[in-house]
């Protein structure tokens, strides 16, 4: 018979155990249940002689009487130590055994649900992480990668990549971008590099960090901890890209290239 939530014990635990005994010990039996039940360790109390008899509210006699009958039908496990007296009920001893089993196999089944995270953890994270330069994405369609033109933001990255000397930290080089990509005159001339007599973005690009390099931006980049490129606003206002960033040789320009380095000279005047 299962337990009501409404009983202090189960109905078997006194019902049938009694059956066959006197009725006094039934009706003490029926009180030591209830403290049994609430009793810190459910299912089991320990007392001396004088808390037994207050518990079934008779004589001191009938307490000895009582914990002797208990003993002798083993009606429950019964302990006498120093004085003391300790009661096991035992249909609720093997309940709070089988809840506390129940408890730690949930817990057991959790724990092993979560993939020993403490193992595998550093995985996990390693996997998350991102690649400093994306790849482009894999054609779809039938289309063959040579036939695809890569991105502006593509052409920028696979720059930066190809003019990365060993001697700069890594991510020096995608820092910097983020400060001078936005610079309306370093833009504006990487895209008229020809009229400077740059024969490419990258070379033009390449002589930029050369020119960084020779003013310690990269090594005050460094000493700084990577927070921020000191100085470097300033650093292009004195140079104007007069001069300092015209290509060492220059090559003969054609008509167009030299109405844009006039554009430029230009602009450079205006902008002065």
């Amino acid at each position: 018979m299962s337990k009501l939530p409404w009983d202090k014990w189960n109905y078997d635990h006194w019902e049938r155990d009694m059956a066959m005994h006197p009725p006094e010990i039934a009706g003490w039996w029926s009180f030591v249940l209830g403290y049994l039940h609430r009793s810190e360790t459910r299912g089991t109390l320990t007392m001396d002689m004088e808390g037994w008899r207050r518990i079934i509210r008779g004589t001191p006699e009938q307490a000895q009487h009582f914990i002797d009958y208990l003993k002798t039908h083993r009606i429950a496990d019964v302990t006498i130590c120093h004085g003391n007296v300790t009661v096991i009920n035992r249909r609720m001893a093997r309940e709070e055994k089988k809840k506390e089993d129940d408890r730690l196999r949930k817990q057991k089944s959790r724990e092993s649900k979560q993939g020993h995270a403490d193992v595998t953890g550093e995985k996990k994270e390693e996997r998350g992480k991102k690649k400093d330069i994306k790849t482009p994405p894999t054609p779809q369609g039938g289309v063959n990668d040579d036939d695809k033109k890569p991105t502006a933001k593509q052409r920028r990255e696979a720059m930066f990549l190809e003019v990365q000397e060993k001697h700069y930290p890594r991510n020096f080089d995608r820092h910097l971008s983020g400060e001078i990509s936005g610079r309306t005159s370093y833009v504006t001339q990487l895209k008229d590099h020809k009229a400077l007599g740059f024969e490419s973005e990258q070379e033009f690009h390449r002589h930029v960090l050369g020119k960084l390099e020779q003013a310690k931006v990269c090594a005050q980049w460094q000493e700084d901890e990577g927070k921020r490129i000191p100085g470097i606003g300033k650093f292009f206002k004195e140079k104007r890209w007069r001069g300092e960033f015209q290509a060492p040789n220059p090559s003969p320009l054609s008509e167009k290239g030299q109405r844009s380095a006039a554009n430029m000279q230009a602009w450079l005047e205006e902008n002065e």
